[in-house]
């Protein structure tokens, strides 16, 4: 709206038709911008709540989980060299957990370095790579209920003089690039020489070479290239556990309803039991990875009930 010059109305400056016009003004221009906020609040709310169901939405149009997983990480995420699938703990997990969302399972091998950036581009659906929850990752992603707990210790060579940290003092360790094994150790033995490795398998042949004194990383890992190896018994897992490691699955950030129904299908596996029946066909009796445990998981209270892939759930 165009507003006349005084001069050219014939009223005076200051009067009760100047200050009303001056009014409407501002009135306009404030209503104008409240409009304007209003529907910017609106259109975020709307952003927001699509992308909290847009995961489940779009697993659901799709018909399968995309699970990235280790391929270098035996019992966790391996290739069978006589199939060339992969194949492990890890796997197994996501095959249950995509049946229980009434999924396709599809893995996708990732590395330390690379399985967030990974989540984080839309290339897989969650991450089930023996991966540590961390208050320093929650910046980037979110996390499931805890499925396994470690805790990190030292792979060395027999008759090396190695039993445990303190005994690594001026001497080279091997740790995996992106994992948490850097931080503790310098953390714990800040005179031992860190020398970081694309994956677990070039950090230990850098051992077997005879480049470093010790491999450091989840003792379970750990077990895993003991086991994998022709000579076995030449090498030890020593020392105390230097940290608690507990693995959880990522997940992508502000979608409380995809969580959600990830860790219902957990607390589902293992009361059904399923849990147990991967953990004893990786870690137990008769295995190359024998590892007993009396871990259990923490499945919080209240009945749970079937829900579908959209994590609806139904009496």
């Amino acid at each position: 709206m165009k507003f006349r010059n005084h001069k050219q109305t014939g009223l005076a400056s200051t009067g009760p038709l100047l200050h009303a016009t001056r009014m409407v003004q501002r009135y306009s221009f404030h209503s104008c911008a409240c409009s304007i906020l209003l529907a910017c609040v609106l259109l975020l709310g709307l952003c927001s709540s699509g992308n909290a169901a847009g995961k489940l939405d779009e697993l659901a149009q799709r018909g399968e989980l995309v699970c990235g997983v280790r391929s270098t990480v035996y019992p966790f995420g391996f290739i069978n060299p006589r199939t060339n699938d992969l194949e492990g703990f890890d796997v197994d997990l996501g095959k249950a957990i995509a049946a229980d969302l009434g999924l396709r399972a599809r893995f996708m091998a990732v590395s330390s370095l690379e399985r967030i950036p990974a989540l984080l581009r839309g290339d897989i659906d969650l991450i089930v790579a023996a991966m540590t929850h961390q208050f320093d990752r929650e910046s980037q992603i979110d996390f499931s209920l805890t499925y396994f707990m470690d805790g990190q210790r030292l792979l060395v060579r027999n008759g090396q003089g190695i039993r445990s940290i303190s005994d690594l003092a001026g001497k080279t360790v091997g740790v995996t690039q992106g994992s948490t094994a850097e931080k503790n150790l310098s953390a714990i033995q800040p005179n031992c020489h860190i020398r970081e490795f694309p994956n677990y398998i070039a950090s230990f042949l850098a051992l077997k070479k005879g480049l470093i004194s010790a491999v450091s990383t989840d003792s379970t890992i750990l077990l895993g290239l003991k086991a994998a190896d022709p000579n076995p018994y030449l090498w030890d897992i020593v020392g105390a556990y230097m940290s608690d490691e507990p693995y959880a699955i990522g997940l992508p950030q502000n979608d409380s309803a995809y969580r959600d129904r990830i860790n219902y299908a957990l607390s589902r596996i293992w009361l059904r039991g399923e849990y147990m029946e991967i953990y004893n066909r990786w870690f137990g009796a008769g295995t190359p990875t024998y590892l007993p445990t009396d871990w259990k998981m923490e499945i919080w209270p209240g009945q749970l009930k079937n829900a579908d892939s959209k994590g609806t759930l139904r009496p």
